[in-house]
């Protein structure tokens, strides 16, 4: 069955972060929730009705009002950047676009900043949609399909528990960048793709091959028009690729400039932008790569209330981005300009960076 989702749009235009929500209801009678699809965590998470600091229009969810709902363990779930949800494991009947089953979920007694901050109420990460399912993202929205992969056409890697694929190579058009088998967290939860600082610095190398760079605080940003960049490959351990087309990649960070949404951090991670276009499989120790989605308008599907949010790597990632325009146009470069890897690591000790 197909679960739609949408991309989230924030009613003030703020946060168009590129990753993606889906709407759940969840216990009974059924409270309807917006969670983030986030592929880059294990557990669902959700505001807890005993949580006092969980984000003011946060729905939230009270275990004691549900007929179905089973108290669990102590839960607690920590990202890279160093900020943890925690509260209690609970159990109880999730439905999806009219697909419903029992599932655990983290009942969120403790909320990290960046989830108090955010528009949707939580997040939904792998297990939620059960031991296989595809997903197809596009510029618009796109959707998730419960179930086993179709039997051919997909090319496979191998994906450990904690959802990364081994990454060789990343191209720039004709130009190789050596990954080395690079442990790539495939991660719907963040807004861009994000490389160590040795290999951002490779891969920037191949993109100032393309014309001569001047200093600035972005990967790649340029006036110019998109048809004249290369399509990136990253190639995975197992033969798999993703292709991102210019206009994937892109991003626009001020009126008439686009900077490459490649940025410096401690891991590499693949994030929604690499996956649009695609189709993707999740199988038990597998992540499939298939025939690109096909091109499609505005899903019929909407949001309810206003769920829009940035968790920690597409609010960092705007923020950053934000910086990128204002350097972009306090530098008035006409053209080109480039980033540097220290942005990122200047947010380390916030709680804004990217979430895994």
């Amino acid at each position: 069955m197909p679960i739609a989702l949408r991309r989230r749009l924030s009613a003030a235009g703020k946060e168009a972060d590129g990753v993606y929500y889906a709407q759940l209801s969840v216990g009974t009678p059924p409270r309807n929730f917006s969670a983030i699809l986030d592929t880059g965590s294990r557990v669902a998470a959700l505001p807890c009705a005993a949580c006092a600091h969980c984000g003011a229009r946060h729905a939230r969810f009270d275990p004691a009002n549900s007929s179905t709902a089973a108290l669990g363990a102590p839960y607690s779930q920590c990202y890279a950047e160093g900020s943890c949800n925690r509260g209690t494991l609970v159990s109880d009947i999730v439905c999806l676009d009219g697909a419903c089953g029992r599932a655990d979920f983290g009942c969120c007694t403790v909320y990290s900043l960046a989830f108090q901050r955010q528009e949707a109420d939580g997040i939904a990460g792998r297990e939620l949609f059960g031991e296989a399912f595809a997903l197809a993202l596009t510029p618009e929205g796109g959707e998730v399909r419960l179930g086993p992969p179709p039997p051919e056409g997909v090319v496979w890697a191998a994906m450990d528990p904690d959802g990364s694929v081994s990454a060789s190579a990343l191209a720039v058009g004709n130009v190789s960048v050596a990954l080395g088998g690079l442990a790539a967290l495939v991660d719907t939860g963040t807004s861009f793709v994000y490389l160590p600082a040795s290999a951002f610095a490779r891969v920037r190398e191949a993109f100032a091959a393309l014309e001569a760079a001047v200093p600035g605080e972005s990967m790649y940003c340029t006036r110019a028009a998109l048809e004249r960049f290369p399509v990136l490959r990253y190639v995975l351990d197992g033969g798999a690729s993703i292709s991102q087309a210019p206009g994937e990649y892109f991003y626009e960070a001020a009126p008439g400039v686009r900077c490459v949404g490649i940025f410096a951090d401690r891991r590499m991670v693949l994030g929604a932008s690499a996956l649009v276009n695609q189709h993707v499989y999740f199988a038990p120790g597998r992540f499939g790569v298939g025939e690109p989605a096909p091109a499609t308008g505005a899903p019929t599907f909407g949001p309810t209330g206003s769920p829009t949010h940035t968790p920690e790597a597409g609010y960092w990632a705007w923020m950053h981005a934000g910086l990128v325009a204002l350097l972009v146009l306090c530098a008035a470069v006409g053209g080109l300009a480039w980033v540097g890897e220290s942005a990122l690591e200047e947010a380390e000790d916030e709680e804004l960076t990217v979430l895994l």
